[in-house]
């Protein structure tokens, strides 16, 4: 990622998010100080060290490390710097060229093309050039244009004005499809068909961009940034029950989390919501996100969260948390998958002891009316605070409403029996009640 930072401003707002979005997407970065001939030549010199060794010195927090190169240049035409016209390009380049790492492609998984020109060829058909991001695709194969809901042949292939029989990841590669009007496709996306699937909900792991400093709660709205889209989206976090959820996963970066301690999602499991996605929590919580526009997406794409309904003004980053995709569904399939997702939402109903019985049991009223199931708690779980201790509901009393229940102790012995039994007397018991978020949805 190339980060251009004007050299008589510094790093802005934009800056900071910038940088955010290449920890969360880039492995290297070269940091660009531009407009250095607009710096007085007296002192210019002096200027770009201490600028260039502050921007290290901030850099250094994020996963880029304490190497960061950073290259002073001035990028106008006609710049004259020491009598120099474009100065510090031929820098950059050398270290573009050094930093560079080729990558290795991978011609297994489903075919992925991101389409950035679309044009007609009078007589032949419609060409749409752009790059192969996962996968291979041969000549005569189909493609699918998710966004069209249509499926073509590709009647051929070019590389650089070559035609080709296959292209891999990394190609960038012009494709020519008869019957498809060029005026529906500009910047888009293709793919093997069935692979891209237009989405209403994604479960996503999320981590938490330690910049962001406002709230982050369930049933928020957020924009969901994912590829070239952007919705707005409601945010429900869960976890798996009982972890710790002040666990750093990796290191002191939120950034450089690995993905093999990473928990697994399962509709087989059972999880616990979270109201709040905290600053105590360090680790990764469960989403999902619930889309106010469908999107085309897969599982494993990177998704996006902001408030970009923040002032700009406001001197704060906007970008809130990150994931991948692990599961996406569509209005239709929630129909089943809601019923499947078991997310645990406790509900508290709160009594008052009316009675001490005995040792090991109290009389508890206002918990349950008339009306009531009561034979459905039975068995349950009561904390009793003020000894503090808990009990089981063993059963109704009369007709009111009133529960007999257990304790799990002794409530008092022969020496305190009458301040504990003073203590009980109107004081407040809980029942948790387990809920599944979506059963009614």
């Amino acid at each position: 990622m190339f980060l251009v930072i004007d050299v008589t401003k510094g790093i802005q707002t934009q800056t900071s998010e910038c940088i955010v979005i290449g920890e969360i997407l880039m492995p290297k970065v070269i940091v660009i100080l531009n407009k250095i001939d607009l710096l007085p030549e007296e002192n210019r010199e002096d200027v770009v060290n201490k600028k260039v060794e502050a921007l290290k010195k901030i850099l250094s927090k994020t996963k880029f490390g304490n190497n960061l190169p950073v290259i002073p240049i001035a990028a106008a035409i006609g710049a004259e710097t020491e009598g120099k016209n474009n100065k510090g390009i031929e820098q950059l380049v050398h270290t573009l060229l050094d930093s560079i790492t080729i990558p290795k492609r991978n011609a297994n998984g489903p075919f992925f093309y991101l389409i950035d020109h679309c044009f007609a060829i009078k007589g032949q058909g419609t060409v749409a050039t752009g790059t192969v991001i996962q996968g291979s695709i041969s000549a005569g194969q189909d493609v699918e244009f998710p966004e069209l809901k249509m499926t073509k042949k590709i009647k051929s292939m070019q590389m650089f004005k070559k035609p080709i029989d296959k292209v891999i990841q990394g190609d960038r590669v012009g494709m020519l499809f008869t019957q498809l009007d060029s005026k529906l496709i500009e910047r888009s996306i293709a793919s093997e068909p069935n692979y891209i699937k237009t989405t209403n909900y994604v479960i996503i792991l999320a981590q938490k961009v330690n910049y962001f400093k406002g709230s982050i709660n369930s049933k928020a709205k957020f924009h969901i940034t994912t590829g070239h889209q952007t919705v707005m989206g409601k945010l429900t976090f869960f976890n798996l029950p009982g972890a710790a959820l002040d666990k750093i996963e990796a290191s002191e970066s939120s950034f450089q989390q690995t993905e093999e301690n990473a928990p697994k999602f399962s509709f087989e499991t059972e999880y616990q919501f979270i109201p709040e996605y905290s600053k105590d929590i360090k680790g990764r919580l469960f989403m999902m996100v619930e889309l106010e526009t469908p999107l085309l997406v897969h599982e494993g794409q990177t998704i996006i969260g902001s408030k970009l309904d923040t002032d700009i003004e406001a001197n704060t980053c906007r970008i809130a948390f990150y994931g991948k995709i692990l599961k996406g569904f569509d209005t239709e399939a929630s129909k089943t998958i809601f019923k499947d997702l078991k997310i645990l939402k406790w509900k508290e109903k709160k009594g008052v002891v009316d009675r001490v019985m005995d040792q090991n049991t109290i009389l508890v009223s206002q918990l349950f009316t008339k009306a009531s199931n009561i034979d459905t708690f039975i068995g349950s779980k009561i904390q009793i605070p003020v000894i503090p201790t808990s009990g089981t509901i063993r059963g109704t009393f009369g007709q009111s409403g009133k529960i007999k229940v257990q304790s799990d102790t002794a409530l008092f012995t022969e020496e305190n029996k009458d301040e504990i039994q003073k203590k009980l007397l109107g004081s407040e018991v809980i029942l948790k009640i387990k809920k599944y978020l979506f059963k009614n949805k």
